[in-house]
């Protein structure tokens, strides 16, 4: 029975090792990738934002044609509205 659990109080020198080494190495990509964001494509980001911040997006009123009470003919034509001074 001590032959299986001789090495209880140990830990696995290689195991560790192993992942050690694996979680460095992804520390180490993450890293490599953000530098690559913030300095190598900075230009490319910071241009895209600009493109990004103010967008004109033409929006169509949800309506059917326009009717008036007194004359059905002013269903959305556009019209030339002028006035007078009343004359004396």
């Amino acid at each position: 029975m001590s032959y299986w659990f001789r090495n209880d109080n140990r830990l696995p020198q290689a195991r560790l090792a192993v992942a050690s080494y694996f979680i460095v190495g992804m520390i180490g990509v993450l890293l490599i990738g953000f530098w690559k964001l913030q300095v190598i494509d900075a230009d490319k980001y910071s241009t895209m934002a600009e493109r990004n911040r103010v967008r004109y997006i033409p929006v169509i009123a949800p309506r059917g044609r326009m009717l008036d009470r007194d004359w059905p003919g002013s269903g959305g034509q556009p019209a030339v509205v002028q006035r007078a001074p009343p004359t004396r």
